[in-house]
């Protein structure tokens, strides 16, 4: 009786993660936009430069909700370009540094009700990490690829099995821009949309 009463309560309990379902099972695209730090970028910066460690992040995303629990999902985004200005030697100079790159990761849900989830990243990606510096008559350009485990958290609200909007807060891990460069952890905060089919 008490291996009956128990197997009640497992199937009980699936049965409710299942009716649970994030936004349906299936194929789903999903588009984010939010915003890039790297707080260590402007470390060591002379007062006699501007220099801006946040920028603009947009991404689009593929995936797959296998049920209500897992999700692998690939994406390509543009984590925007940090700025740099001033003078050097009383030169004027300026320069900036783009990142981009894809991701592959799985996403948990801990589904709280039919309509809210909260989630949980990992995965890898792979970045290009791109510096360009302007002077007069002078450029200068170098450029990284890197490969990193990411990780992060978020949050889940469905408004049917076909349409969801999400936040998250992740880390694409240490970052550099050259060979010889420091590296810089990078965070994104985002918020978006998702399509299921």
């Amino acid at each position: 009786m008490r291996t009956l009463k128990s197997n009640i309560l497992v199937l009980s309990l699936l049965a409710g993660f299942s009716g649970a379902a994030v936004a349906g099972n299936g194929a789903y695209l999903a588009l984010d936009g939010g915003q890039t730090s790297v707080p260590g970028f402007c470390d060591g910066m002379s007062t006699n430069f501007r220099c801006d460690s946040t920028a603009t992040a947009l991404r689009v995303a593929a995936g797959f909700q296998i049920n209500s629990l897992l999700a692998i999902e690939v994406n390509y985004g543009n984590y925007g370009k940090l700025n740099v200005s001033g003078t050097y030697l009383t030169v004027p100079v300026t320069g900036d540094t783009t990142l981009t790159g894809t991701q592959i990761a799985g996403i948990v849900s801990l589904p709280l009700s039919d309509a809210f989830a909260l989630t949980g990243k990992i995965g890898v990606g792979s970045f290009t990490a791109k510096t360009e510096a302007f002077g007069p008559g002078v450029k200068y350009s170098s450029s990284a690829d890197n490969s990193t485990m990411v990780y992060g958290v978020g949050v889940r609200l469905n408004f049917s099995k076909t349409l969801a909007l999400r936040a998250q807060y992740e880390s694409l891990g240490n970052i550099k821009s050259s060979s010889n460069d420091t590296a810089s952890t990078v965070n994104v905060t985002s918020a978006g949309i998702i399509f299921g089919f």
